[in-house]
């Protein structure tokens, strides 16, 4: 045996835990390839689409829009309808006829001669 006890034991730290550099080591190992181009990335082109269907894309993300469902709008519209009959008839009209016309504008992208779902 050594004379000094403390020569061969490995020292603890303030915890009272021992310290390992193979945790640090492969860290800075791991740091350094990322750093020098092993972990590197492309650049994706974007795509090329028609500008109505850009504008409507950018538009979408820009003023997080959300398609409408149609057929859950128009149940509620036509009870908006009746219900402003009692109060105002001659607005009541007024508003079956806008009623109406944003129908009609709504039925060309439906399929299938069905209600539009998501336009």
């Amino acid at each position: 045996m050594s004379r000094h006890p403390e020569a061969t034991e490995e020292k603890a730290g303030p915890t009272g835990r021992r310290f390992s550099p193979a945790p640090a080591l492969l860290l800075g190992v791991g740091l350094l390839l990322t750093a020098f181009g092993a972990a590197s990335a492309h650049v994706v082109p974007p795509e090329e689409l028609h500008p109505v269907a850009e504008s409507y894309r950018r538009a979408g993300f820009v003023l997080n829009l959300n398609p409408v469902v149609w057929p859950q709008v128009w149940p509620d519209v036509r009870r908006i309808g009746k219900a402003l009959e009692g109060v105002n008839p001659r607005a009541a009209a007024s508003f079956r006829k806008a009623f109406a016309a944003a129908r009609r504008a709504a039925r060309p992208a439906a399929e299938g001669g069905g209600e539009p779902d998501a336009t």
